[in-house]
């Protein structure tokens, strides 16, 4: 039996019932491939569900502010992947009539979608017979060939290997079946090899290297500390609106280096005229290579008027839900009210 055979087979019995199979919309296809950039599938599920229910078309979607799409986006984190997001649905409906393109060129035109975007949309959707090559593709091709060293010419030759064994007709099923054996059977450690459809192909298995291959290493964190402050005036708590970086146009507590910078914001924003409330409990908050502990502190004030700073508002702390924080910030601030 055929490579392809094989794997199609084992996909048909061992597929998981995951909420975009169920819609094969270019719609449905495109959101949760984007979703699924460097976040975990079980991550996903819940967003993705909570995502079509408030938008469950790209019309609906492209009438949304920017502020709303981040908001539903909020927690699954890489924030400029929402706002692209938002920019392509207005495109798509503005210059392709609501339709998603089914074509390389025009889908690469659109913000957020590269090639592995782009081939997974022709091939999923439109059947159209483009290999994918994910890092759980790579990682099977590496384990299949026996490839110790990953190499820029290596990336050729499974792309062309791909194209060779790839059924046209199929072309998304075995993308998807090949994804998902690199999710569940081909682990980075500890593989199910016993489960794999494809073990008497496999150089990585038949020379009992499939802990040697890939490898992995990872990545040092950077540490860091930040003095978050939940200052409090009549009912209303002050925020700050993020200009640039991960999470530019949303909004945090105001967040310091150290105490003393902390307490220098205080006294500019009131004159001297704030009351240490208490300390809540510290939080550990993982973003790209960062592993930053939150210290937020609570303070009452009489803030001078008007605020001189830039991005900085006073919000009733019943509307805090309206506005986009990142996931630890929202955490801390629901930890707070309740």
């Amino acid at each position: 039996m055929k490579i392809s055979s094989r794997l199609l087979s084992w996909f048909r019995r061992n597929r998981r019932d995951l909420p975009w199979r169920k819609n094969r919309s270019s719609y449905s296809v495109w959101i949760s491939e984007i979703m699924l950039q460097q976040t975990a599938l079980k991550t996903v599920i819940p967003y993705f569900e909570k995502w079509m229910k408030r938008f469950p078309d790209v019309q609906t979607l492209a009438t949304a502010t920017e502020a709303e799409v981040l908001r539903q986006w909020e927690g699954l984190g890489y924030y400029s992947r929402a706002r692209n997001i938002l920019k392509t649905a207005q495109i798509i409906v503005k210059d392709f009539n609501s339709t998603m393109p089914e074509n390389e060129r025009d889908l690469l035109r659109l913000p957020g979608i590269g090639k592995y975007t782009a081939a997974a949309i022709l091939s999923i959707v439109f059947g159209k017979p483009i290999p994918l090559i994910d890092a759980n593709v790579r990682k099977v091709g590496r384990r299949l060939f026996g490839l110790e060293k990953w190499e820029s010419s290596s990336e050729k030759y499974l792309f062309d290997w791909l194209s060779d064994v790839l059924p046209p007709r199929r072309a998304g099923d075995f993308n998807e079946a090949l994804m998902e054996l690199g999710q569940t059977v081909c682990l980075l450690e500890n593989p199910i090899c016993k489960n794999c459809p494809l073990k008497k192909d496999c150089v990585a298995f038949a020379q009992n290297l499939t802990e040697k291959i890939p490898g992995y290493s990872a990545r040092p964190l950077i540490e860091k500390k930040s003095i978050l402050l939940l200052l409090i005036h009549e009912q209303k708590i002050l925020i700050r609106q993020k200009k640039e970086g991960l999470w530019k146009n949303m909004w945090v507590l105001p967040d310091f280096t150290s105490r003393k910078k902390a307490k220098d914001f205080i006294f500019e924003i009131t004159g001297g005229k704030g009351r240490f409330l208490k300390a809540l409990p510290e939080r550990i908050h993982h973003y790209t290579r960062y592993r930053d502990r939150l210290a937020p502190m609570v303070y009452t004030v009489e803030p001078l008027s008007p605020i001189k700073q830039k991005g900085l508002i006073w919000v009733k702390i019943s509307a805090l839900n309206q506005y986009p924080f990142p996931s630890q910030h929202r955490k801390i601030l629901d930890n707070f009210i309740s």
